[in-house]
């Protein structure tokens, strides 16, 4: 009689444990999670939440953001390349002008001599 008492007297001090199911369809996005949650009690406590997919509207939307998204990706990738052209460009302008310029100095030294 004991152990029966001391099993019943453990089992309800047991921690409350919660079970956690989630159904997703994937064609629509819908989403239902179910949570199962027995109390120290001993009673049950179901908590169901639910979740539609996106609508038509909700769908044009999200799309739209991912086509700005990636419209701004290109721009930025595109002005990276720019700027890096450009700075190519600078840098060999300037060796150039320097290059002409030791040519012309060597010149003048050698019409001195």
């Amino acid at each position: 009689m004991n152990k029966l008492l001391l099993a019943a007297a453990l089992l309800f001090a047991a921690p409350a444990v919660a079970q956690t199911t989630t159904v997703k369809n994937e064609a629509t996005g819908a989403k239902t999670t179910t949570e199962v949650k027995v109390r120290d009690n001993g009673t049950v406590r179901v908590q169901q939440d639910s979740r539609t997919g996106r609508t038509k509207a909700g769908e044009a939307v999200n799309d739209a953001a991912q086509d700005t998204k990636m419209a701004s990706k290109k721009v930025a990738n595109g002005s990276e390349k720019v700027a890096k052209k450009a700075v190519k460009g600078t840098k060999k302008a300037g060796k150039a002008v320097g290059n002409t310029a030791k040519k012309g100095a060597n010149k003048v030294e050698d019409a001195v001599d």
